[in-house]
């Protein structure tokens, strides 16, 4: 269950921008844009450091990069989409996430290579639920009324209830995908083995 416990970790660890920023698909949207920026230029200082700084200098350097990053990209937001300003203090914290998917690889449970593929299930999940949570929530998406009526599906989606529960549900849905992914292999070894025994 490593790959699940993983991702589990990835969305409870990143929950501040998950739940927060997930309100419209624009929030999250930003919300998105931010956190890969602010990942790509943090990576980068980690590189450019990791032979010049000891390590606790380097985890310094590795807050201030991404944190600068987003205090201007969150500041910024409002004037490049259709936002209000006050998400912009929650945009300027998502900006610290990537080194939430930094602390994931380096637990001893954590699959090697494995930030990657969580960063983007991270970034995509942010992504759906912005659209998902403003479609039932509110019955627009990106601000564009989707229902005949005008109304919301389900408001409860646009609340912070709702975000709990979106993510509770991602997290059931990834680890019975893992479940199921596991007794794939189980099944496909004991074939194999029962081919060469043959």
């Amino acid at each position: 269950m490593s790959l699940s416990n993983t991702f589990e970790k990835t969305l409870i660890l990143g929950a501040y921008p998950l739940l927060a920023l997930t309100v419209t698909a624009y929030e999250a949207t930003a919300a998105s844009a931010i956190v890969i920026l602010a990942a790509v230029l943090a990576s980068a200082t980690m590189l450019w450091l990791r032979s010049i700084l000891p390590k606790p200098l380097q985890w310094l350097a590795i807050v201030a990069v991404p944190g600068a990053v987003a205090l201007g990209a969150g500041l910024l937001a409002p004037y490049l989409l259709p936002l209000p300003t006050a998400v912009t203090t929650r945009l300027a914290v998502a900006g610290i996430t990537p080194i939430v998917f930094a602390g994931c690889v380096t637990g001893e449970q954590a699959p090697k290579g494995s930030i990657l593929p969580m960063f983007i299930s991270f970034v995509a999940v942010m992504l759906i639920a912005g659209i998902v949570r403003e479609a039932l929530g509110n019955g627009t998406v990106f601000m564009r009324q989707i229902t005949p009526s005008g109304h919301a599906a389900a408001g409860i989606m646009g609340t912070p209830t709702g975000a709990f529960l979106f993510l509770g549900t991602t997290m059931i849905a990834a680890r019975l995908l893992a479940r199921r992914r596991e007794a794939d292999a189980s099944t496909g070894e004991r074939q194999t083995l029962q081919r060469g025994n043959r």
